[in-house]
């Protein structure tokens, strides 16, 4: 299975474009879900930055912290340090609370309120995250998720600076 995502970067603010919102909009969000987890929150080393299209498989991804805070009446104090333990975090809750929508649409609200993204890419996973959000609280079930056999995911490039 090949799953292809084409983000544009625009060098000066990295704004999205139209043509890469209608892209992922069209993308089932689970396997949105599954590529996000895979490959974490990166950013493209600048010399492998081209304006072709670039396997990412054939270089070095550079990873960022993503930290977040939940506080529960001044008392719980709960560090998330990557994207990745975010959403094993998220899918967990989802799993579990999946049958009182209202409790899980505050846990899932205060998750992306305290989400706090740096470096690269900020609008994309936000826009990510979001879909997420939109997506579970329609469905009455959370279906487990499909093992991914292979993906192959390629990014067409403008120069990042």
């Amino acid at each position: 299975m090949i799953f292809i995502i084409i983000l544009i970067l625009n060098s000066g603010n990295n704004m999205i474009t139209k043509k890469c919102l209608k892209i992922l909009n069209n993308i089932n969000i689970k396997k949105i879900f599954n590529i996000i987890k895979k490959i974490n929150y990166f950013s493209l080393h600048k010399k492998n930055c081209c304006n072709s299209i670039v396997n990412l498989e054939k270089y070095q991804l550079e990873y960022h912290n993503i930290s977040f805070q939940e506080k529960k009446n001044g008392i719980t104090n709960i560090k998330w340090h990557s994207l990745n333990d975010f959403l094993i975090m998220l899918e967990k809750n989802i799993r579990l609370q999946k049958k009182n929508k209202n409790l899980l649409q505050k846990k899932i609200d205060i998750y992306l309120k305290q989400l706090i993204f740096v470096k690269k890419n900020e609008m994309i996973w936000k826009f990510l995250l979001k879909k997420m959000k939109d997506t579970f609280l329609l469905n009455n079930e959370i279906q487990e998720q499909e093992q991914l056999e292979e993906m192959n995911l390629l990014f067409c490039v403008k120069n990042v600076m």
